[in-house]
This record gives C-alpha cells, sequence and structure tokens, in this order.
C-alpha cells in the first residue's frame, strides 16, 4: 500500500517593509492616477503580499485555522480568545496597518492643503469633488488589502478593540451576549435602532459611520480607517475655523434645486467620515435634508 505524504506550502516571509515597497506605490497610484486601473500584475502582488505579511507570524507559530487557509472570514470561538486585555501594538501586522492609516492620513492632508480660499460654495463643492475621488480609492484600496482585513482587523475587533467595545473591562469583552447589547445601545447614538422603522441606514452603514468617528485608538474596518482620517484631518479642522460652518450656513438659505443636492451630499459625507451625530452643523443638515 503506497502512502501518499502531503508537504506543506511554506508561505514566503514577508516583513512590514516588503509588503509596504509594493503596496505603497500601488496605492499611490490608486489615488492619484483613478483613471488608470493598477494592472493585474501589481495587483496580484499586492494581494498576494498582503496575504503573506499577514501569514508570517502566524506559520512561525502554528499553522493557520482551515477558514483562513481557504480565505473566509470566521469567528473566533470564545473559548479560544485569551482572557487579558489585547494590546494590538504587541500583534504582528500592526505595523502594517499603521502604514495604511499614515498613508489615509498622508492623503487627507494633501486634501486638506489644497483647500480654495475663495466663496464658501466653491468650498462645498471641493469637499463633494474631494471626498468622492478618495471614497473610490478607498474602496479599491481595501480590496486590495482584503487579507489585512480578514487576517487582522477581523481578529483584533473580535478580540475588543473595535469602536464598540475598545477600553471596556476584559470580562465585559468576553461576555458575547452583553456585547452585543453594548453595540446596539451605541448604534442608537449613531441613527439604528433596533426594530426601528426611522433608521438612517442598514446596521452596516450606521457601523461604518461609528467607526469612522470612533478614536484612533479603535481598530476599525480599512474603508472605516480613511474615512476617519479625512474626518480628522480633513473635515474638522474646517469646521474648527467656522469656515465650513459658515459655508453650510449660506448654503441652508439658498432656494435652488442645486442646493437641495449640495445639503444631500455633504449630510452623507459627514455621516461616513464620523462627524459626531450632535454637531450643530451635521445637526442642521439632517434637519434640512429631510
Amino acid at each position: 500500500m503506497t502512502t501518499v505524504q502531503f508537504r506543506r506550502t511554506r508561505i514566503p516571509h514577508e516583513t512590514a517593509e516588503s509588503f509596504w515597497a509594493t503596496a505603497g506605490p500601488a496605492l499611490e497610484h490608486i489615488f492619484d492616477s483613478p483613471d488608470i486601473p493598477v494592472d493585474i500584475e501589481t495587483y496580484s502582488s499586492v494581494y498576494s503580499k498582503c496575504f503573506n505579511y499577514q501569514s508570517s507570524k502566524a506559520q512561525r507559530s502554528s499553522p493557520p485555522s482551515q477558514g483562513f487557509r481557504n480565505g473566509l472570514q470566521i469567528a473566533v470561538p470564545a473559548s479560544t480568545v485569551p482572557m487579558h486585555r489585547v494590546d494590538p501594538e504587541d500583534k504582528h501586522g500592526m505595523a502594517g496597518y499603521r502604514k495604511v492609516d499614515d498613508f489615509f492620513a498622508e492623503r487627507a492632508k494633501k486634501i486638506f492643503d489644497n483647500v480654495p480660499d475663495n466663496s464658501s460654495s466653491e468650498l462645498v463643492r471641493y469637499i463633494i469633488t474631494e471626498f468622492a475621488r478618495f471614497s473610490a480609492a478607498v474602496q479599491t484600496s481595501s480590496r486590495m488589502l482584503v487579507y489585512m482585513q480578514r487576517m487582522f482587523i477581523t481578529q483584533l475587533i473580535q478580540e475588543g478593540c473595535g469602536w464598540s467595545t475598545a477600553g471596556m473591562p476584559v470580562v465585559t469583552v468576553h461576555n458575547r451576549s452583553f456585547l452585543a447589547e453594548i453595540r446596539e445601545q451605541k448604534a442608537e447614538r449613531w441613527g439604528y435602532k433596533k426594530d426601528s422603522d426611522s433608521n438612517l441606514g442598514t446596521w452596516d452603514e450606521v457601523e461604518s459611520w461609528a467607526e469612522a468617528g470612533s478614536p484612533l485608538d479603535c481598530i476599525v474596518p480599512i474603508p472605516s480607517l480613511a474615512f476617519r482620517r479625512f474626518r480628522i484631518i480633513f473635515l474638522e479642522p474646517l469646521l474648527s475655523s467656522d469656515r465650513l460652518s459658515v459655508a453650510v450656513d449660506e448654503l441652508l438659505t439658498g432656494e435652488l434645486a442645486e442646493d437641495r443636492e449640495l445639503i444631500l451630499s455633504l449630510r452623507n459625507i459627514f455621516r461616513k467620515s464620523g462627524i459626531d451625530p450632535e454637531n450643530l452643523v451635521r445637526v442642521k443638515l439632517e434637519l434640512q435634508a429631510q
């Protein structure tokens, strides 16, 4: 009888630096040249290096779970989660996550640095145009970095580092039913209440707004990571200087049909970027857009 032996294929080792050496230029291209798609070779290279980087630590200790070997997102059983406070900074993959976050911060800063000094109407149109470009680039980037989401971000969120659980006592983090209640309670502030007919969006939409509105120490999915930076580096400074507040006030007094469209667009940007629901400018936009 012949015995078949299977040899485990060793995944190439990637560091944060080697991963970013390929991913960084690709992301630059996505943001700088939106009309020119990333070629398939570059896309595949980043996709593979992202997987290899996220797998490098696991392969030195123990093989990845069957779900991750098959490229699936799986839940971590509560019994397998360590009963201690998880520090994201100690996790393999954090350096790569920080590089992506820093990249989004740089892109938001570039948008802020080019804010027009002209009329309020031009400022509003600039925000809407730049957010549309930024958002489209973020979606492409997120797909390319899907393994960072599946193998790193999802795990840390499940371990209590996400928007609704960060900073909670460790015992609380491991009480799954209680966490679900907390999550629902916090989501109400952002516009979603279970079994309500007046929600501002779907659960996924509202949770993404809450993620974008979270502090920087919360681990969030890649799109929310980008929109959080858009809020902190671009929108909030404009609000603090009153430039955006004045622009919105002028917009709200307009009577043109175009003004209505601008109000709706700006309201959606405020939502997606995680502007606080109680922020006065957002409240005005929400009321006017009804």
